[in-house]
C-alpha cells in the first residue's frame, strides 16, 4: 500500500510527550501518529457538539475553529448515511476550541499547545 507523506510542526513540550508515549507502547511515533489520525478521522465532527437527551444523540452544530471527537449516537447504513440512533446514546471523547488564542480542551486552556 502506497502511503502519503505529511510533514507536521509541533510544539517541543507536545513532541517530547507524544515521543514518550510512542518509546513506552513499542511503537514508533509514524504508527503511533497514523492510529491517532485514523480514530479522529472516522469519530471527529467539525462543530459544536449538543447533546439532544430525548433522542440520545448526539448532533453537531457547524461552528468555525470548533472540533469534538467521539461517537454521535447514530447508526449508519452501508454507504455512511446516518440512519437513526443507536441506543448508545452517544459519547464525547474530547472537544478542540481554536476561537480563543490558546486551544481549550473539555473547557480547560491548553497551555502548551499554539
Amino acid at each position: 500500500m502506497s502511503k502519503s507523506r505529511c510533514e507536521l510542526r509541533l510544539d517541543p513540550i507536545v513532541h517530547k510527550r507524544m515521543k514518550n508515549l510512542a518509546d513506552k507502547s513499542g511503537l514508533s511515533m509514524n504508527q503511533l501518529v497514523e492510529g491517532i489520525l485514523a480514530w479522529a478521522g472516522s469519530n471527529g465532527h467539525a462543530g459544536s457538539p449538543n447533546v439532544d437527551v430525548k433522542q440520545e444523540l448526539i448532533r453537531t452544530k457547524p461552528l468555525p475553529q470548533v472540533l469534538w471527537f467521539g461517537h454521535d449516537g447514530m447508526e449508519s447504513d452501508e454507504s455512511g448515511e446516518s440512519i437513526g440512533p443507536d441506543g448508545s446514546g452517544g459519547q464525547i471523547a474530547f472537544l478542540l476550541d481554536y476561537r480563543a488564542t490558546r486551544a481549550m480542551v473539555n473547557g480547560w486552556e491548553v497551555d502548551d499547545v499554539v
